[in-house]
């Protein structure tokens, strides 16, 4: 498992706080969201996205759809090795 590991929900941290960090949760509405720009280019790559309720829909086939949008981003840091 992880030998350390550490859990910071400090807000307000500066990019350069947080590159010190090997994982983030960045909240954004795509992967080309601006707010994920100051990340991706400092050695940050996105591993997941996790979703979140955007509303309903109609339709004559299925009556009711629920939207769903990405909202929240996992980065990892590059250099990372990930076991699989």
């Amino acid at each position: 498992m992880f030998c350390r590991f550490s859990y910071n929900k400090t807000e307000d941290l500066t990019i350069d706080d947080l590159v010190k960090f090997d994982y983030l949760l960045v909240e954004s509405n795509s992967n080309d969201d601006p707010r994920l720009l100051p990340y991706l280019s400092r050695n940050f790559r996105i591993i997941d996205s996790i979703q979140a309720f955007q509303g309903f829909s109609f339709d004559k086939q299925t009556l009711l759809n629920i939207r769903l949008i990405p909202k929240i981003f996992i980065l990892e840091k590059k250099s990372i090795k990930t076991v699989v």
